[in-house]
């Protein structure tokens, strides 16, 4: 027996269309009747229905906007159209929607009955193709993982009598109230370097073993890669209500596999026991856990034993923080914060938000005792190390210990090069003989490239040379000169180009003024015959 459902905003003609046809002659059972798409797909969520027959021209949500929506959330109902207007536009588009035919308003009640009859043998044939099939059969995962990420994606209704329906349509194996204990698989760090078109078969491998340990039958439960890094592991409790695995084994032999033979370090996260219409909410909690919690490498948690009620955040004192790094023993923040860090996970208030106030107390530290000594932060921590380094640092505590650490080593080494005014100088003399043909070579380039502030290091490199910058770089400049012109033939205009120069009447007033001689005199008089 099958369901019908007639759709006219027109409640007239939704009677009228009623009273055509003899359904009882056509198999049906219950004939379901929506003055509108609002009602219409409040009584596809409350029953099955085999068929709707929907006019087209409908204010709001029209039917065609309507049979889109009805095949994403239940592609086994079929659909026919009614309208007023020939036109094949409507036609072609009720068709490549999926539709079985497409009537002009009024329809005959013959030509009404006969499209019904061949709609119910289509899906007669078609059910019973499935039921036959080992394709279908073959397919029972697969159909179910596609379920099961629209569930969780929110792409079908909420209601639990809706996904029972799709459940059965589908010729799933979920039963009424069945329990599901989700674990979700974060992938915390890859051990070696790879292009990102790799990552995903890696990904691949970790679901391969996750169904090993895990699945030991297929209707024990479903691996899922919900998205990068993420990989969920559904298993569905029998009646008795008892796992076949040890749950906790289970997760430590995947934790083990995972760094021992594709070399990744992983944690995993065991989510509260649900049924499939609370599927979503149980992912979104696993998710949020993983992003507001300091989630360990290598580590098992379990949401039911997490809860820290009123407990209080507290960071570490860093007061002392700026005196130990201007002293050089980054060494004993390092280890001060890890200590802190360990022994807030042992009472339950190692979340992101202490990593991120521990954080912002550290780099004010940093960028103080930087500040202080005259180097410029932001260009320091300015490379693509740096800036990877901070920005996966919240993702776990080991990322944020290796940020902490990468900083006090990179501030440090800055500091101790510092000190040594001379090993500056030389960077600097460098820095300006590998650049001396950029016309933005000034004073604000160099100071960048060592990370101090211009007006210091403007101060201590004439300290060291006695000449200014701008005076060094000129004598840099024409000393170059003075070698291309007698050494070479390119033009004056060239060589002016080429040091920098964006005027060759500037260049011969200032190489006339060191020299005595215009570029051209200089040429002739010390070009060797």
């Amino acid at each position: 027996m099958y369901n019908i459902l007639l759709v006219d905003d027109e409640v007239d003609s939704l009677y009228a269309l009623q009273a055509s046809v003899d359904w009882s002659t056509l198999g049906v059972d219950k004939v379901l009747l929506a003055d509108g798409a609002a009602k219409a797909q409040d009584l596809l969520e409350r029953y099955t229905i085999h068929l709707m027959i929907c006019d087209i021209e409908m204010p709001g949500m029209d039917g065609l906007q309507l049979w889109s929506w009805t095949k994403e959330h239940y592609p086994d109902t079929e659909g026919i159209f009614l309208t007023c207007h020939a036109d094949f536009a409507y036609a072609q588009r009720a068709i490549e929607l999926g539709g079985r035919n497409y009537l002009l308003k009024p329809a005959q009640p013959a030509k009404l009955a006969e499209e019904i009859e061949k709609t119910f043998a289509a899906i007669t044939e078609r059910n019973a193709t499935r039921k036959s099939s080992a394709l279908w059969k073959e397919n029972l995962a697969m159909r179910r993982r596609d379920y099961l990420f629209n569930v969780i994606n929110r792409q079908l209704s909420s209601s639990s009598y809706a996904l029972q329906r799709l459940s059965e349509e589908r010729q799933l194996d979920f039963a009424p109230g069945m329990k599901i204990v989700p674990v979700l698989l974060l992938v915390q760090q890859w051990h070696r370097e790879m292009p990102p078109e790799d990552i995903p078969l890696m990904e691949y491998g970790i679901c391969n073993t996750a169904s090993e340990i895990f699945v030991k039958d297929e209707q024990a439960g479903d691996v899922l890669l919900v998205s990068r890094g993420h990989i969920l592991v559904l298993l569905y409790l029998p009646p008795n209500g008892k796992l076949r695995l040890s749950l906790e084994g289970a997760c430590k032999e995947q934790v083990d596999t995972c760094y021992r033979y594709l070399t990744v370090d992983i944690s995993c996260l065991i989510g509260r026991t649900c049924t499939v219409d609370q599927l979503a909410d149980t992912v979104d909690e696993l998710n949020a856990y993983a992003r507001q919690k300091a989630i360990h490498h290598l580590q098992v948690y379990h949401l039911q034993q997490t809860a820290v009620e009123n407990a209080e955040l507290h960071v570490p004192d860093a007061a002392q923080w700026p005196s130990l790094l201007q002293e050089g023993n980054g060494n004993t923040i390092y280890e001060h914060i890890a200590a802190w860090l360990q022994n807030a996970e042992q009472n339950g208030t190692a979340d992101v938000e202490l990593l991120q106030r521990i954080q912002q107390d550290f780099l004010q530290a940093v960028y103080g005792v930087l500040q202080d000594n005259n180097i410029q932060a932001n260009l320091l921590f300015q490379d693509k190390h740096s800036f990877l380094m901070q920005e996966k640092s919240l993702y776990s505590i080991e990322h944020f210990l290796s940020w902490l650490q990468w900083t006090l080593r990179r501030a440090g080494d800055c500091m101790n090069r510092l000190n040594n005014a001379d090993s500056v100088v030389v960077r600097v003399k460098k820095y300006i003989s590998a650049n001396i043909k950029n016309e933005d070579l000034n004073r604000e380039a160099i100071a960048n490239a060592v990370y101090l502030n211009p007006d210091y290091l403007s101060r201590l490199f004439k300290q060291k040379t006695g000449i200014s910058l701008s005076e060094y770089i000129q004598q840099q400049r024409l000393t170059l000169a003075k070698n291309l012109l007698t050494q070479t033939k390119l033009s004056v205009g060239d060589i002016a180009f080429n040091l920098g120069y964006n005027s060759f009447s500037y260049f011969t007033r200032v190489f006339k003024a060191a020299t005595g001689y215009a570029p051209m005199e200089y040429r002739k008089t010390f070009t060797k015959q």
